[in-house]
């Protein structure tokens, strides 16, 4: 790039030989370009992080969630499976037992 070698040369002081005002012109208009690109360049990283860090949270978010519901439906089951075996059963004590649990947390 153009600009990245008139920067390197003007710091490594490689650029002390007398220019023409035009010349110095058109190269501060070339490092003026380089530097907007880079801001460009810059922001686009920049949205690009914040969109990064935006999924991975909704990344922990829904794994947070299907954990929990992994340990509601396993709850269920249980529950339902005990409900199922007392009215097989026809143990109306169970039965009662297995209707107080659904009420439980």
């Amino acid at each position: 790039d153009r600009g990245m070698n008139i920067a390197k040369r003007m710091l490594e002081g490689r650029d002390k030989k007398k220019k023409t005002r035009q010349q110095t012109e058109k190269d501060a208009e070339t490092l003026a370009k380089t530097v907007k690109l880079y801001e460009e360049e810059r922001e686009e990283l920049i949205s690009e992080v914040k969109l990064l860090r935006s999924l991975a949270t909704n990344g922990l978010i829904t794994t947070s969630i299907v954990h929990d519901l992994k340990g509601i439906n396993s709850m269920l089951v249980n529950r339902v499976d005990s409900l199922s075996n007392a009215l097989d059963r026809k143990k109306e004590v169970l039965v009662k037992r297995s209707l107080e649990d659904f009420k439980k947390k």
